[in-house]
């Protein structure tokens, strides 16, 4: 006796081998993918021009050049001598206004970088200016390169100048 037997065709694809792929797929970008918590710094923008500047007397001019050392009353600074100044500056006065700027072709790196200094030392009065390095002039009225008495204290002399 032969049977005819039919062969049943399943109208259904078969989803196993995509569900298998789709897997793998899933666990090959969590493995290769990377989570990195952004760290910031807390910079304070000047909500328009008429706001009030810090008076300018009071002011400390500090700007960093190409070379990525940075100048503070007319001396040149490494960056370990900067956060030994920067240091002293702040246990001084904790609220020392700071102008931060960089001379015409330094990286934005090296103005963060400088930035962080004075934030990791206790700076909270930072603002950033768009003067060139020589111009302290720019900032406006008597500008006093210092604290508000006029001197850094006793800090290694800048090298290179």
């Amino acid at each position: 006796m032969d049977f005819d037997r039919h062969i049943r065709r399943s109208h259904h694809p078969d989803l196993t081998a995509l569900t298998d792929v789709m897997f793998i797929l899933i666990i090959f970008f969590m493995i290769t993918t990377s989570f990195v918590l952004s760290e910031s710094l807390e910079v304070k923008l000047p909500s328009d021009i008429s706001s009030n500047p810090a008076p300018a007397k009071h002011m400390l001019a500090v700007t960093v050049n190409v070379a990525g050392q940075v100048e503070v009353s007319g001396n040149l600074y490494s960056s370990a001598d900067f956060k030994e100044i920067m240091r002293r500056i702040i246990a001084r006065n904790p609220n020392q206004a700071i102008a931060l700027s960089a001379a015409a072709g330094a990286s934005v790196q090296q103005l963060i970088s400088v930035l962080d200094i004075i934030y990791l030392q206790g700076g909270k009065n930072v603002q950033i200016d768009q003067m060139f390095a020589g111009a302290a002039s720019n900032i406006g009225g008597d500008v006093v390169i210092g604290n508000t008495d006029g001197d850094i204290g006793e800090v290694p002399k800048g090298r290179g100048r």
